[in-house]
């Protein structure tokens, strides 16, 4: 079989589009969806944690106001009240035994928007 210039941009063409249908899995992730979630690198003009040494009390505040913290995680902290399913601002006594590192990851969402952040603390 002899190859020729004609043939040779055929099957070129042809690789392409078979190629462009392959890599169509893409569309399949494509959806709307009812929730919507707000997920920045800056997520502190959203949502923002403050922690006030002199008092050791813990503010998380939103400038989605009336939204609701429903998600507050942390492993060597102690917090009271737990700010969980509370409205923001909302802000807890945070108790460590001794030295203590943790991350402290909190989620609000109020009606379709959800915002999450995470937030060194170190006491």
């Amino acid at each position: 079989m002899k190859l020729s210039r004609r043939r040779l941009f055929a099957s070129l063409a042809g690789l392409a589009s078979l190629a462009a249908v392959i890599e169509t899995d893409g569309a399949s992730r494509i959806g709307v969806g009812h929730t919507a979630a707000i997920d920045t690198a800056d997520s502190k003009s959203v949502l923002s944690l403050s922690f006030e040494e002199s008092s050791n009390t813990l503010t998380i505040d939103s400038t989605l106001k009336g939204g609701k913290v429903m998600k507050f995680n942390t492993e060597r902290i102690t917090v009271r009240p737990d700010p969980s399913d509370k409205t923001i601002p909302v802000t807890v006594a945070v108790k460590a035994d001794g030295h203590d590192e943790d991350t402290i990851t909190v989620r609000v969402e109020k009606e379709d928007i959800r915002v999450e952040t995470e937030h060194p603390l170190v006491l």
